[in-house]
């Protein structure tokens, strides 16, 4: 085989393997969108947690949908913003510490325009229209 053609080998292969990742991918749910415009959600996370210490935010969808929406420091609160077409249907936030320990908080049903806290030490999740 000569160079060239290996090459092209070595080059279709990967090809078909970041195609096959990308659909093996999208089975896995759907994606949520992060533009922050129109009717977001708004999602207001306390992070309460003792011992204090960063958390990761993510929002899950009952459909295996996931989307980390960021970080909050420890004994601060921080507001995220997503939109998502799926409206409306039921979501699950989780929170990862440090230790990569996971806090889950209970079902609740978005619907655009919604505000969204967490208190993440008490798991209290409340769901509110926006203004």
């Amino acid at each position: 085989m000569t160079r060239g053609k290996f090459l092209s080998s070595v080059a279709s292969s990967v090809a078909l393997l970041l195609v096959t990742t990308a659909c093996a991918a999208g089975r896995a749910g759907p994606e949520l969108s992060g533009e922050d415009i129109g009717d977001a959600i708004e999602i207001r996370v306390e992070n309460d947690f003792s011992p204090p210490g960063p958390v990761t935010i993510w929002i899950l969808t009952a459909g295996g949908g996931r989307r980390n929406l960021g970080s909050v420091s420890a004994d601060r609160n921080r507001r995220f913003r997503f939109t998502d077409s799926g409206l409306p249907r039921e979501y699950v936030l989780m929170a990862v510490l440090e230790d990569r320990r996971e806090i889950l908080s209970r079902r609740f049903q978005l619907f655009e325009g919604a505000i969204v806290r967490w208190w993440i030490r008490n798991n209290d999740v409340r769901v509110t229209p926006g203004n």
